[in-house]
């Protein structure tokens, strides 16, 4: 009887031990793939930070040539002096125009005035 124990146990054995190779392997074929691919991601990643940090410097850069704030305060105060000075010269203009208007009419009144003299002296 004792053969016969031996006779079943030893495939019952092999069978034990290739299920549990079979597990290893199984396992260690998991761990490689992981690797690999927590290798590409961190490549990816690598590429994606370097695009990103590249990005960044063209910006950074960008951004010092950028006026200040006390730059775009002082070109503010230079637009409305300019602005002041438009308004001031507008009125200039508003008065250069009244005093040209007033110069036509004397224009007209003295000439009304000759053609009457003129008319006067043909009739004497």
């Amino acid at each position: 009887m004792d053969y016969e124990l031996i006779k079943i146990t030893i495939p019952l054995v092999g069978l034990a031990i290739t299920v549990i190779l079979w597990l290893a392997t199984a396992r260690e074929s998991k761990d490689k793939a992981t690797i690999s691919s927590i290798d590409r991601i961190e490549q990816t990643l690598d590429n994606k930070i370097a695009a990103v940090g590249s990005r960044v410097t063209l910006l950074e850069r960008d951004i010092s040539s950028m006026p200040s704030h006390e730059d775009v305060v002082r070109i503010h105060e230079r637009i409305d002096t300019m602005g002041g000075s438009l308004n001031s010269t507008n009125l200039l203009i508003g008065d250069l125009s009244g005093q040209f208007k007033q110069l036509c009419m004397s224009n007209q009144q003295v000439l009304g005035l000759l053609q009457q003299l003129i008319k006067n002296s043909k009739s004497n």
